[in-house]
C-alpha cells in the first residue's frame, strides 16, 4: 500500500518538508498574536506526522494493524485512568491543544502513543540492524579466512560435520532474546527522554497542567512501564517498524518541544 507522498516524491524532498514545517511550528509558537492558531491546530499537525510515518511504513497486514490498535488503545486508556484517578501519572487535567475529549481525555493522545513508539521502534531497529550486517560481514571474512565451506551463518546450521550446531543454535536463540529485550529497553528510554522534553512545553502548548505546575518522578516511571509496554506490542506482532522518517520526525520534534520549552 502506497500513500502519497510515498514513490511519488524523493524522501529528500520529504525530509526538507518537515524540517522547514517544523521551523514554521516553532515561529508560530513564538508570535503571539497567531499563538492561539498554532495551539489550535496542533491535533492535525500531529495527525500529518503520524500520517508520514504510516506512508513510509514498509509492511501493512493484519498483524502490523492490530498491533497498531492496541498500542492506540493502551496508550489512550492509560491517559483516561491516569487523567481521572491521579494515580498512573500524578495529578493533571488536559486543555483545548490536544483536540476534542472523550473522559477527559483528548483522542490524539493515543494518537501520540502510536507517533512515539513506532518512532522510537523504528530508530533503534534501524541502528540495531546496521550492526546486525556488519556482523554478517564479519562473519563471512572469518568464514573465508579459515577456508571454511560456508560464508553465511544459514550455512553454518546446514553444515552436516559440525556436531555443535545443536549448542551454537541455542545461544544464537538466547542472543536474539536478549537482543529484543535490549532494543525494548533503548526505545522505552528514548521515549523517557523525549518526554522528559515534552512535560516542559506541554503546558505552555495548552495541552496538559499539572497540579501546583509539579511534574512528579512518579510521571516518569509510569512512562517508563507503559512504554516498556507499548514498545513490546511491535516485537509481539513482528511488525517491520524500520521507517526511514522516524528519526528526522523524531528529532525535529525534539528540538521544536525544546526550544518552545525555553523561549515561549
Amino acid at each position: 500500500m502506497n500513500l502519497y507522498p510515498h514513490g511519488i516524491l524523493p524522501i529528500r524532498e520529504v525530509r526538507k518538508f518537515i524540517v522547514i514545517f517544523y521551523i514554521v511550528g516553532v515561529c508560530g509558537f513564538l508570535i503571539p498574536f497567531v499563538r492561539e492558531l498554532f495551539i489550535y491546530i496542533t491535533p492535525l499537525a500531529l495527525l500529518l506526522c503520524t500520517y508520514l510515518l504510516a506512508a513510509y511504513h514498509k509492511q501493512f497486514n493484519t498483524k502490523s494493524i492490530l498491533a497498531f490498535l492496541i498500542v492506540f488503545f493502551i496508550g489512550f486508556m492509560a491517559e483516561v485512568a491516569g487523567v481521572n484517578t491521579g494515580l498512573i501519572f500524578g495529578n493533571y487535567w488536559y486543555g483545548k491543544g490536544l483536540g476534542p475529549k472523550i473522559f477527559e481525555t483528548p483522542l490524539m493522545i493515543g494518537s501520540n502513543w502510536l507517533f512515539l513508539s513506532y518512532a522510537s521502534v523504528s530508530i533503534i531497529n534501524t541502528l540495531s540492524k546496521t550492526k546486525v550486517s556488519d556482523k554478517k560481514a564479519s562473519f563471512s571474512r572469518l568464514a573465508q579466512s579459515e577456508k571454511l565451506e560456508f560464508t553465511d551463518v544459514n550455512d553454518y546450521f546446514e553444515n552436516k560435520h559440525n556436531e555443535e550446531n545443536g549448542v551454537f543454535l541455542q545461544r544464537l536463540i538466547n542472543k536474539l532474546r536478549l537482543n529484543i529485550l535490549l532494543k525494548i529497553i533503548a526505545a522505552s528510554l528514548l521515549m523517557v527522554t523525549y518526554d522528559l522534553v515534552l512535560e516542559q512545553a506541554a503546558s505552555k502548548m495548552d495541552m496538559w497542567h499539572w497540579k501546583n505546575d509539579i511534574i512528579p518522578l512518579q510521571n516518569y516511571i509510569a512512562w517508563f512501564g507503559i512504554s516498556i509496554l507499548v514498545t513490546s506490542i511491535y516485537y509481539i506482532f513482528r511488525v517491520k517498524a524500520e521507517n526511514p522518517l522516524a528519526l528526522i520526525l523524531f528529532v525535529c520534534q525534539f528540538i521544536f518541544l525544546a526550544i518552545l520549552s525555553i523561549f515561549m
